[in-house]
């Protein structure tokens, strides 16, 4: 009987012990990173085949130095941001962002050189659609004379090297960045078309766009303009007027005038 007893407590041992090297605890998903990735490439706002090395890029205690080639990435928490850009003669210059939990963002910037206090800079930015949106200006140079600078005329003789289209965009994003200097006495309107779209007077591009104006003077951003609903194929953006910015933000279907 004590041998019976003896062979049976074996086999349990052995059979218990085959279950445990069987057994294989069960893996836990891996757990989301807390944070979100942004992204992007730093170039001239004048020209945007020069990317800029050295921005210091930060947000909330975070930040990043562009390489050699203009780019960048912060890890941020999920949120609303508001990122800076700084360099040596450049304006400093902000870029809203908004991160997701795991996600990728990216937000590219062109930066502005610092100016006189009496120039501005336009930058026009926005998103894939549509392709195609052209910066206007109308204003008068210092000697009376109006000009219209477009991508048709980027550097007119009006304007006595008064004002000048930088750089024209046709296949999406841009930038197209205007640079003009102002007179006191003179108005000036800035607006943009939606050339994609020009035949079609109900037109809803530039609403869709994610466009975005930024306006630069002396060393400083001082105004940013997303673009407003409404249907049209213009976007009246701003106006200036005894050297004053006035802003306007609309949309309308027909060509804005001086």
């Amino acid at each position: 009987m004590k041998k019976l007893i003896a062979a049976l407590l074996a086999a349990m041992v052995a059979l218990c012990g085959m279950a445990l090297a069987d057994y294989r605890p069960a893996t836990a998903s891996p757990t989301p990173a807390p944070f979100g990735r942004v992204h992007g490439v730093v170039s001239d706002a004048t020209d945007p085949s020069v990317k800029l090395a050295g921005v210091q890029v930060s947000s909330q205690g975070q930040s990043a130095t562009t390489d050699a080639q203009g780019n960048y990435t912060l890890q941020l928490m999920p949120g609303s941001h508001t990122l800076t850009f700084e360099k040596d003669g450049y304006i400093r210059t902000t870029a809203d962002v908004r991160i997701t939990q795991g996600g990728d963002a990216q937000r590219d910037c062109s930066m502005s050189r610092e100016l006189s206090s009496n120039e501005f800079r336009v930058v026009l930015t926005w998103g894939s659609a549509p392709s195609d949106l052209d910066s206007h200006l109308r204003g008068a140079s210092a000697r009376g004379r109006e000009y219209h600078v477009s991508y048709k005329d980027i550097k007119p003789a009006d304007a006595n090297n008064e004002a000048q289209l930088d750089v024209d965009d046709t296949t999406s994003y841009g930038p197209e960045t205007t640079t003009f200097t102002v007179t006191n006495n003179s108005t000036y309107v800035y607006y943009v078309h939606d050339f994609t779209n020009r035949q079609n007077s109900r037109a809803t591009g530039l609403q869709n766009s994610s466009a975005k104006v930024e306006v630069y003077s002396g060393n400083e951003q001082i105004a940013v303009y997303t673009v407003p609903s409404g249907t049209g194929r213009y976007w009246e953006v701003f106006r200036i007027e005894n050297t004053s910015v006035r802003t306007i933000n609309r949309i309308v279907d027909s060509e804005p005038s001086r």
